[in-house]
Order: C-alpha cells, then structure tokens, then sequence
C-alpha cells in the first residue's frame, strides 16, 4: 500500500508541477513575478495546516507517509490537505497566470 501512495503522489506532484510550466509565462520577469504572487499566495491564502504540508512536502521534498508521520495525523489526512491547497492555490494564481 505504502509504494502505491508513493505512486500516486509522484504522478500528482508531476501533474501539480506541470499546471504551471505550461502557463502562459514565456520570459524570465514573467516567471520571476508569478514566482512572488506563488509566495505570496502560499503565506496569506492558506491556511495555517495547508501551508505546513505544502513546504513540507514540496520544498522539503518529504513524502506523504513521512509528513504523516511527523505531525500525527493520517496520509490520507495529508493527501486530502495537499489537494486543497493546490487546489486552492490553481484558483487564485489563474488571475495572475492567464
């Protein structure tokens, strides 16, 4: 079960990751500035708990089963929290990317 949520959680990150090379930002200021509002978005429009795993696990590069661990919760919890805040982050950076 565990390399299977290992799996699963390779090919979302690949699909997360992807969503935002394929924005229209074509030159390097582009970038830079969806970069900021990134950051910015991360640090204001999620919640407490969403932002904890999110860099977590993408900037700490920790798997799910790992983070569950860490805070005590489920993987399932982590995964559900995960989608959330990307979910919520693919809302909000559309009007900055499109």
């Amino acid at each position: 079960m565990a390399k299977r949520i290992e799996l699963e959680e390779a090919q979302r990150d690949r699909e997360w990751v992807q969503g935002f090379m394929d924005s229209p930002a074509t030159n390097r200021g582009e970038l830079q500035a969806a970069q900021r509002v990134l950051g910015k978005v991360i640090d204001k429009a999620l919640t407490p708990r969403q932002r904890e795993m999110l860099l977590m696990h993408y900037f700490d590069q920790k798997r799910v089963t790992d983070i569950a661990r860490e805070l005590g919760v489920s993987p399932s919890c982590v995964t559900r929290t995960l989608r959330r805040a990307e979910t919520h982050l693919r809302e909000i950076m559309q009007f900055f990317l499109h």
